[in-house]
């Protein structure tokens, strides 16, 4: 069963084609599907062994407020509009040593958010980096990969992550150019490719 997930996400980032700079999003269904393999990375670029992110309004600008919501590895977040309101209730289901933690917030005047990593967890260095990058493809694009990079690291200083059923919010048309793939994401690939071999040498 996990070879087969390993697999399908090897043969999806194959397919990552187009690139978008935005860094707002908005749901495209009332629940949000995040989830990120740090551990399986490997290649030229200083991964982070960290995969924790949180959500934050789609107005901030110096993510250093505390996130509507945060969690690591994955998270279900349901959305629902608050009745009477314009603003959006979330709700974040994550799994935390074998069992799911749930928690809540509430999204101001809109649904749309945005995303950021905990680089540096755990020291006296630790702050969010919000997203530098994403990539789709065009058979599948509600599905999301997204780079996050803190530049005042030099080591552990990259992660990514995956999350389905979300868009970027644009107030105009909204465009994507189709580019080679992402340099992170072969790095990625790469890792993926070589967790698969390790893992077939290992059963044969």
């Amino acid at each position: 069963m996990r070879a087969s997930v390993y697999s399908f996400i090897a043969v999806g980032i194959l397919g990552f084609s187009n690139l978008a700079s935005a860094s707002i999003w908005e749901p495209t269904a009332n629940v949000v599907n995040f989830f990120s393999f740090p551990a399986f990375a490997a290649g030229p670029v200083a991964w982070s062994p960290t995969s924790t992110l949180g959500i934050f309004e789609d107005t901030e600008t110096a993510f250093t407020t505390t996130p509507i919501a945060q969690f690591s590895s994955g998270a279900n977040i349901a959305f629902s509009q608050i009745q009477g309101s314009q603003d959006w209730s979330i709700r974040v289901d994550s799994l935390v040593n074998g069992a799911t933690v749930s928690s809540t917030g509430t999204l101001a005047d809109s649904s749309r958010f945005q995303v950021a990593w905990l680089s540096s967890e755990g020291t006296a260095s630790e702050k969010w980096v919000v997203q530098t990058g994403s990539t789709s493809n065009p058979w599948t694009p509600n599905f999301w990969q997204l780079l996050f990079t803190d530049t005042s690291l030099v080591s552990n200083n990259v992660s990514i992550a995956y999350a389905t059923n979300i868009k970027p919010y644009q107030a105009g048309p909204v465009s994507n150019t189709p580019v080679p793939l992402p340099p992170a994401a072969l790095s990625f690939l790469t890792g993926i490719v070589g967790f698969l071999t390790l893992r077939k040498r290992r059963t044969a």
